[in-house]
């Protein structure tokens, strides 16, 4: 049996007979005048990055478009051709009472123009906003995300 993490970072033992279902997520790291955009969710009280299920027959840019419109009101473009980071892991959605192994992706990413806050999925979504890299941490940043931020102020501070 495998060890699924949910959203809090708890762990959740996969039970016999319970198949885990396939899911490709990707998730965009905006940043703006030295700022990170990040949403907090309406299950967490941990910053998050934007993103999330590409649909099947979707493209990552397709997936990062419109998840990026759902959760922050912003459209985007995508920086670089590469992901940032990329990572596999085991999740437990607690919602749904799901097992997930995912394989996820960060782009780096544009914000373009204002945000239309009308498009935010209010009930997945409780705020959004650009906060300072400096007040991200391992202990306020969902663990999926952690280590591509830590790639993001490596890159910005070349330590």
């Amino acid at each position: 049996m495998s060890a699924y993490v949910d959203v809090f970072g708890k762990p959740h033992e996969l039970p016999r007979g319970v198949k885990p279902t396939a899911r490709r997520s990707v998730y965009g790291i905006a940043v703006r005048d030295g700022k990170l955009l990040v949403v907090v969710s309406t299950w967490s009280d941990k910053y998050d990055l934007p993103g999330g299920r590409a649909r099947e027959g979707e493209s990552d840019e397709e997936a990062l478009k419109r998840e990026f419109m759902e959760e922050t009101g912003y459209c985007i473009r995508l920086l670089d051709d590469k992901p940032l980071h990329s990572f596999r892991g085991c999740f437990y959605a607690n919602d749904r009472g799901k097992y997930f192994n995912v394989k996820g992706v960060h782009y780096r990413v544009e914000s373009v123009g204002a945000p239309d806050a009308t498009k935010i999925r209010r009930d997945e979504i409780r705020s959004v906003s650009f906060i300072s890299l400096k007040e991200l941490s391992q202990e306020n940043c969902t663990h999926v995300h952690w280590p591509a931020v830590q790639k993001l102020l490596m890159l910005q501070t070349g330590k």
